[in-house]
Order: structure tokens, then sequence, then C-alpha cells
């Protein structure tokens, strides 16, 4: 309104009214067809032309995995804090891992496939996608593991949920919307909501400590930590398959917010 014009509302494909938290939307066939394109060409579509993005493959205790990294931007020391920052979801997974044989767990990351979802000279939203299709019981959900991360680009941070929505009214919301079973904070499904992979994690291996915990079983259950990323107009929640991601149009937690909505 501050510049005179009218934001339509984000419908979900299909949508006939009300939302409906299980009406499924449609980005995650975005995210399939925009990982089959270089990070550069993805980069190109979405940046305002602030900074640039490319992939490389970095390095952690010997496993190497690909990633993104920004460039262009002019505080150097910010811009090398954002690259890291970016690269924690697959080095905390690769430094607390359970992995017996390193074959494995380099064959895991060889898997990884990159989104980015959004660019803006205030967000930046990737998506770390991780094959886990060898393993015969993931065969009921669609067998990638999707890792979703969020970057405030003026302070050179990762943002959790709750850096974004008051988290109590955000979190009263899910369960009314019957998106998550009330007083699951910490648990389940909201793992990498509110938690980093690191916090989550440590967290499993305290539950766990008294459990033989193999790779199946590690897979199994960080499947079902759900994770995030921003869209344009649009709040996504990554679940255990890309076709049930939850797609909530930002006009409807709007309310909620501790930052400015993302619309452009």
């Amino acid at each position: 309104m501050e510049n005179e014009s009218i934001i339509d509302y984000p419908m979900i494909e299909g949508e006939t009214g009300k939302y409906e938290p299980y009406r499924f939307g449609s980005l995650y066939k975005e995210l399939e067809c925009y990982q089959e394109k270089p990070v550069e060409e993805q980069s190109l579509l979405r940046r305002d032309g602030q900074y640039q993005m490319h992939q490389v493959t970095a390095e952690c205790d010997g496993i190497f995995f690909p990633c993104v990294e920004v460039e262009g931007i002019a505080d150097k020391k910010k811009q090398e804090e954002i690259n890291m920052a970016l690269q924690e979801p697959m080095r905390s997974f690769i430094k607390n891992g359970i992995w017996e044989n390193s074959e494995e767990e380099q064959k895991l990351m060889n898997n990884i496939r990159i989104y980015v979802a959004y660019q803006t000279e205030q967000w930046l939203s990737v998506v770390y996608s991780i094959e886990v299709t060898d393993y015969p019981d993931f065969k009921r959900y669609d067998g990638i593991k999707d890792l979703g991360i969020t970057i405030n680009m003026q302070s050179g941070k990762r943002v959790l949920l709750d850096d974004l929505f008051e988290q109590d009214k955000i979190l009263n919301w899910f369960y009314v919307m019957g998106m998550y079973k009330e007083g699951d904070k910490n648990n389940g499904g909201l793992g990498l909501l509110f938690q980093t992979e690191e916090e989550k994690i440590k967290e499993y291996k305290q539950v766990h400590k008294d459990v033989k915990i193999t790779e199946v079983s590690w897979l199994w259950d960080t499947l079902y930590w759900n994770s995030f990323y921003l869209y344009k107009g649009k709040l996504m929640i990554l679940r255990t398959s890309g076709s049930a991601d939850f797609e909530i149009p930002l006009p409807e937690i709007c309310e909620y917010l501790r930052v400015d909505p993302w619309y452009d």
C-alpha cells in the first residue's frame, strides 16, 4: 500500500475457497524443476542484482558435499559468515552423524541437489535435498530428505521460524489448523523449525543414548524433522514428501510476523 499498489493473494493451484493446510500446492514441482538447473542459472532467475550465487564443493571431516556460496557483497566478512551458514546444515549432519562406513556417508552427500527458493536483498532461502532412495524402508515416501535454510542477508545470520514469527502465536495457529499436535514444540516434525540441525541432533542423541542407533533408524527419524523456506508471498514447510509440504500463503499468518512480509 505504501507504493499505492495492490498485492494479489498468493493462491494455491486448485484452491476454491478457505485456506486448508492439507490442500497440497504445487511448489514441490518447481523445486524439482529448478534442481535440474545450475545454481548460477537459478540465481539469475531469482536475484534482484544485489549479489550472485554459485555452487561449490565443501569438505568436512573428509566428506565432500555440494553447497551454495554468495558473492558480490561489499562486506567480505559478512559474505564469509553467510557462506559458512549456508554450509552448516550439512556440516552438522556429517560431524554428528553415526555412519561407520564413510563410503556410504559420502554416497549420500554425493546425491545432494540444490534449490534456490528465494533471493532478495533481505532474504535468501535455499533447500538441500538428499536422496535416500537406496534404503527400502523409505519407499512409502518420496525418498528425499529436504533441508531448508534461510539467511537474513542484512545481518548475515541464519534465521529460524521464531525469528520471523511470534513463536507462541504461530504454534497456536499450527495446532488449530491441525498441522501439529499441541505441546510438540521440541519433538517430532517441529524439530528444524525452531532448532538448528546441531541443536536437534544433540537432543536426539541424548534421548536415544541408551538405544543402538543404526544408519537406517537415524535416517528414518531425521526424515520426520520438518524444516522451512521462504517463497514469494508464502511460507513453505518441508515435510516427509514434497507433495505433502505445507504451502502457507503469507496473508494467513501475517498477523504473527515479527518482520516485514516478503511479497517482492
